[in-house]
């Protein structure tokens, strides 16, 4: 059986090409299951891998790392350790596939295991999402998606979203927290959506296209600014005269200027 995917062509566009692969068989070592995908995000990402930013791309590679969609097969090794888990499930893909058992997964820092920079779906080592269908490791299926959460929507969550997460949850980003945010694009929304459910004020978007801080105020920031066309540093240092608690750059080119400017000195 055959299916579509969109594969990479080479180093100039079109990058893409659609043609008919082969539908993968989950089987491979420490149990992999098979994904129908329902859709697959955009992300910069994307054109650096195009590009050979991360390295060289063979041609025939899959991309794409934003990955939800429904569980449809299992391999002969898969544990199902969320104890029920089946075909149908709504599920989305993680980008970072770690091992498991190192002492960085142990301790819930994944993204430091060595055995996952050799595993991103769509970026390094493992076809990626835009397809029908793609395999990967058991412990990359987060699973099942909450209901009322449309899987058609999710992929987001797998890369833009958790990065987002990740990064405030350093930060110690909490009620209260005050929070400058660079760049609104895909990751920097997703911060502004999160920092407002976690109760950081106030939430300040900094951006050059109005339309992208139209959307940062729909999601919570309580205060948007093109730096375009007004100076971002006095007019933060209006709102927070002392600096933020916490400046996040989600800029796909940051120089850290900016964020050195509003940062505060006790900031964390």
């Amino acid at each position: 059986m055959t299916y579509e995917a969109a594969t990479f062509k080479g180093p100039s566009k079109p990058y893409l090409e659609i043609k008919d692969v082969p539908t993968p068989k989950p089987g491979g070592p420490g149990g992999e299951i098979l994904v129908k995908v329902a859709s697959t995000g955009i992300c910069h990402s994307d054109i650096h891998l195009f590009k050979g930013d991360f390295g060289p791309v063979m041609p025939g590679f899959i991309p794409g790392h934003e990955i939800s969609g429904w569980v449809e097969d299992f391999g002969p090794d898969v544990k199902n350790p969320w104890g029920g888990l089946r075909k149908g499930d709504p599920v989305i893909v993680s980008w970072i596939v770690p091992d498991g058992i190192c002492k960085y997964c142990a301790s819930g820092k994944e993204n430091y295991c060595p055995a996952a920079a050799g595993r991103m779906p769509g970026l390094v080592g493992l076809n990626g999402g835009h397809a029908e269908y793609l395999t990967v490791p058991e412990i990359a299926v987060i699973a099942p998606l909450e209901r009322g959460v449309d899987v058609y929507y999710a992929s987001p969550i797998a890369c833009a979203y958790g990065t987002a997460y990740h990064a405030l949850r350093e930060a110690g980003v909490g009620p209260g927290t005050s929070l400058v945010i660079i760049g609104v694009g895909g990751v920097g929304l997703s911060a502004v959506q999160l920092a407002s459910a976690m109760g950081a004020y106030p939430i300040i978007a900094v951006d050059i296209r109005d339309y992208a801080l139209d959307k940062a105020r729909e999601l919570g920031a309580t205060h948007v600014i093109n730096s375009s066309k007004e100076d971002p540093i006095s007019r933060i240092k209006d709102i927070l005269p002392d600096g933020a608690d916490v400046v996040h750059e989600a800029r796909p080119e940051p120089d850290l200027k900016l964020s050195m400017e509003v940062v505060s000195r006790l900031a964390r």
